[in-house]
């Protein structure tokens, strides 16, 4: 991992599989559930995650920068719709 570097890349780096298409956080396609490390991470852009759906730990791996360890789940969790 390196800092600032997109939770996406980092877990495509070490080999992980995680769907992505658009690499802006609209398509929602590379959404995981962070499980540890969720005060390790900001948003480029938050206003494209609900509330709701950030303190659950569900966020778009594409625009998710790490500044630290983080654990995540790809399990079958899908974004809400983005606040308006």
């Amino acid at each position: 991992m390196l800092p600032g570097q997109s939770l996406l890349d980092a877990a495509l780096d070490a080999g992980q599989t995680i769907d992505f298409s658009c690499l802006t956080g609209g398509c929602g396609s590379c959404t995981v559930r962070l499980v540890e490390g969720a005060k390790h991470v900001a948003l480029d852009t938050p206003n494209s995650v609900s509330p709701a759906d950030l303190a659950a730990g569900i966020v778009p791996a594409c625009i998710t920068r790490l500044t630290g360890p983080v654990r995540f789940s790809k399990g079958s969790v899908s974004l809400s719709p983005a606040p308006a």
